[in-house]
């Protein structure tokens, strides 16, 4: 792939922004999963690098090749549980299932990573990554489950194998949405500091003007 630079003046972009109305994007729906609820207190939530904190929370987008870093913290009446095997399983799009297990540490967390493969076939567009984390805790098992999209680009929002206007006019649209929002959707979650689309997500868009796979 060849670096395309962005000829778009920064003030002539926001412009296209502006007036941009009727852009349209695919639509992978979360899966709507059954989490059992769990008595006295017995808790376990797992989250990336980049986000997911709260039960069942989903994460911002990774990109092929890139490296996963897995969290799990346990805890009892939120207090953290140490030395506690925590079961990870990361399930592909084509439901491979990646085991592991993992104890956890003095401050009841614990951590697994994983590396995502660098290729995709092109008509491959099923993009959704489910990890599913449990714990026994006093003979009761604690789950929370966590979802993701891994994409050749992060900023192909629309999912349409090219970064364009219409990509950037999405994350532009949902400028200033956070965790807090009901709208809020991570995939628009480009870069850091997560949890917040701002104008470094907007830039991120932007430099990726062009690519295409």
């Amino acid at each position: 792939m060849k670096k395309i630079a962005c000829a778009i003046s920064f003030f002539s972009l926001m412009m296209l922004l502006l007036l941009s109305k009727n852009v349209t994007m695919a639509t992978h729906s979360i899966h709507e999963l059954y989490f059992p609820e769990v008595s006295s207190g017995r808790m376990i939530d797992v989250f990336t690098q980049k986000g997911g904190i709260g039960l069942s929370e989903p994460s911002p987008p990774f990109e092929l090749g890139e490296n996963l870093e897995l969290f799990a913290i346990v805890t009892y009446n939120e207090d953290p549980i140490p030395n506690k095997y925590v079961s990870f399983q990361l399930v592909d799009p084509f439901e491979n299932t990646y085991v592991f297990s993992r104890r956890t540490n003095s401050t009841g967390i614990a951590t697994t990573g994983f590396r995502f493969p660098s290729i995709v076939q092109e008509d491959e567009m099923s993009n959704m990554w489910t990890v599913f984390a449990s714990v026994d805790i006093g003979g009761l098992v604690a789950i929370d489950t966590l979802e993701f999209i891994v994409w050749w680009n992060i900023a192909d929002i629309n999912y349409d194998w090219k970064v364009d206007i219409s990509d950037i006019v999405l994350v532009n649209n949902a400028y200033g949405t956070t965790l807090l929002d009901n709208n809020w959707n991570p995939r628009y979650d480009l870069s850091e500091q997560y949890g917040l689309v701002d104008i470094s997500d907007i830039v991120v868009a932007c430099e990726n003007f062009g690519e295409r796979l």
